[in-house]
């Protein structure tokens, strides 16, 4: 089932996130990543050969948490961030999160590669926003 968009639309991401599909029985989500060459994430990071900050990668976790859940989240942790490969401009990069509630927190499980290709996995723990302790 698509997802709500509404989440991603006011991020400097909103143009590089597409085909969200969510299924909210499972707390899982599919999105592709792909940001353009004139993506201001690429400005100065690095000059001769562009790559998408883990930052932003991790914001694009983030965003489709939010979006499956239909709420905001704050991030309050992460856990085995492992980043094994880049993302340049115009690159396609499939995107995966599983959810999980622990201990009043929200556990999202995340994936990324490239046709196949690791690129970057872990965990973000977050609390949804207006439950903070």
């Amino acid at each position: 089932m698509p997802t709500d968009l509404s989440y991603i639309a006011a991020s400097p991401l909103a143009g590089c996130l597409t085909d969200l599909q969510a299924d909210r029985q499972a707390s899982a989500a599919t999105a592709l990543l792909r940001c353009p060459a004139d993506f201001p994430g690429f400005a100065g990071h690095f000059p001769d050969q562009p790559v998408l900050p883990a930052v932003l990668q991790l914001l694009a976790v983030r965003l489709l948490a939010e979006s499956l859940l239909e709420t905001r989240l704050t991030p309050v942790g992460a856990d085995r961030l492992k980043f094994k490969g880049m993302v340049g401009p115009d690159e396609t990069v499939n995107l995966r999160v599983s959810l999980r509630e622990q201990a009043g927190l929200l556990k999202v499980e995340f994936s990324l590669d490239k046709a196949g290709t690791p690129i970057a996995s872990g965990t973000l723990v977050f609390r949804p926003i207006g439950e903070e302790r």
